[in-house]
């Protein structure tokens, strides 16, 4: 079995025979600047956030990269009328955090409470 053993900025990629190799999380940059390496993460776009990275193995050929850009679902559910304002996560959880900021779109314009305290948009 892969110990997939990486840094919390990386996730492992297994191989068949039991090795791994360690690969930066999308989205993560890093700089060398005055003997010290820093690392920040480049935001996603407005509707999107990161999905999580960590460090468990993920095989080469399963599709599935860490830390990627993907759809904030965090609004009200089925909600045609929804137009997100920003992109989720923040500057200390940069992956993980479905909490894109979202607005009504015409024709309605107001959040509201449905029958089971759900947030909806409303006339």
């Amino acid at each position: 079995m892969c110990p997939g053993r990486c840094f919390e900025w990386e996730y492992a990629v297994c191989f068949q025979n039991g090795s791994y190799t360690c690969q930066p999380c999308e989205g993560m940059v890093e700089r060398f600047q005055g003997g010290w390496f820093y690392r920040t993460y480049t935001s996603c776009p407005v509707g999107q956030y990161r999905a999580p990275c960590n460090n468990r193995c993920v095989f080469p050929d399963a599709g599935n990269m860490r830390g990627q850009c993907i759809n904030c679902t965090n609004a009200a559910s089925a909600e045609p009328s929804v137009n997100y304002t920003s992109a989720g996560g923040s500057a200390s959880q940069p992956y993980g955090n479905n909490n894109c900021e979202w607005e009504c779109s015409p024709p309605s314009f107001s959040k509201g409470l449905d029958a089971w305290g759900n947030t909806v948009c409303a006339l």
